[in-house]
């Protein structure tokens, strides 16, 4: 009998060892396949030159992003990203490191740590912790971050008597949006954000071309719209590079995740708590005969 069950299990085996063989040769090789279960597809790269501006903000938006993406092991990956650009004519940057677990036919859920810098204000300092996740179903993507978010709070005055309100305190963020690939090459997505403590609706368009050895070209706009109105754009080109040759929708989901929200998303689109109030007007000299009592000029028989 023990004989029957060890001769059966040993026929199971060896049909399901040779399904796999051809499973495997079907998708060329073992290692192949293998690899397309990786958190990362290997070393790979992507930077950008950005250009656009937000309301109420003059000087408007250019500079630089890029990320960098490793494999750790098998399921793990880590990526830092950071950018570097001039903001409302002041210098403005910012980095970010992701660790993350991901299958690529799947999703992705990993770590986000942030700091930026934006030199205005006499500088606005943010942070920003969190978790971060995408799932894939088939041509649509969700996928975001949320966490917590802190940094500068104070008022800083002008010499014409203006009082500008800094008010970054503690408190919660959110960065959520649905990607559509028209095609392999071609991302649509519409979101919304929180930060700041106030809400807006992003969206975004990214269309990428081959150029071959491992690189590609795209270009891609964004934009966002605050509860009160205001509004930022954002265009660029983008040029990645990877170890092999792939369309977009799969170098977003082998190789490197999205870039976390910058210092600027805090600030355009009406999202950080900034506001000037009007100058006073100047005191009213008080002279003799009169003087200043408990903080008020009254005036002072003898």
């Amino acid at each position: 009998m023990t004989k029957r069950i060890l001769l059966a299990a040993a026929a199971a085996l060896l049909s399901a060892t040779s399904a796999q063989a051809a499973d495997l040769g079907k998708a060329g090789t073992a290692a192949a396949l293998a690899q397309t279960f990786r958190a990362v597809d290997g070393f790979n790269w992507k930077l950008d030159a950005v250009g656009g501006g937000a309301e109420g903000q003059t000087g408007g938006l250019w500079g630089a992003r890029g990320a960098v993406s490793l494999p750790i092991g098998e399921h793990y990956g880590v990526q830092v990203d950071g950018q570097l650009a001039s903001f409302g004519g002041r210098a403005l940057g910012s980095s970010t490191v992701h660790f993350f677990r991901r299958d690529p036919g799947l999703g992705l859920l990993g770590l986000i740590g942030q700091y930026g810098r934006w030199d205005k204000y006499n500088g606005i300092d943010i942070g920003r912790a969190g978790v971060e996740f995408a799932w894939y179903v088939g041509r649509f993507t969700v996928e975001g971050m949320a966490g917590w978010e802190g940094g500068t709070r104070r008022d800083v005055a002008d010499p014409a008597g203006t009082t500008t309100r800094i008010d970054l305190h503690s408190r919660a963020f959110d960065k959520v949006q649905v990607g559509w690939y028209a095609t392999d090459d071609l991302k649509l997505t519409l979101g919304h954000r929180w930060s700041g403590g106030r809400h807006a609706g992003i969206g975004s368009a990214e269309w990428a071309f081959p150029i071959g050895q491992g690189y590609s070209g795209a270009v891609f706009a964004e934009g966002s719209l605050g509860e009160r109105g205001d509004g930022a754009v954002m265009a660029g080109v983008r040029v990645y590079w990877g170890a092999k040759d792939k369309p977009l929708i799969r170098r977003h989901r082998e190789d490197d995740p999205v870039y976390a929200p910058g210092i600027d998303e805090a600030i355009n689109g009406g999202s950080v708590a900034i506001t000037a109030a009007a100058p006073s007007a100047p005191p009213i000299p008080c002279l003799a005969p009169r003087q200043i009592v408990d903080g008020v000029c009254v005036l002072v028989r003898n």
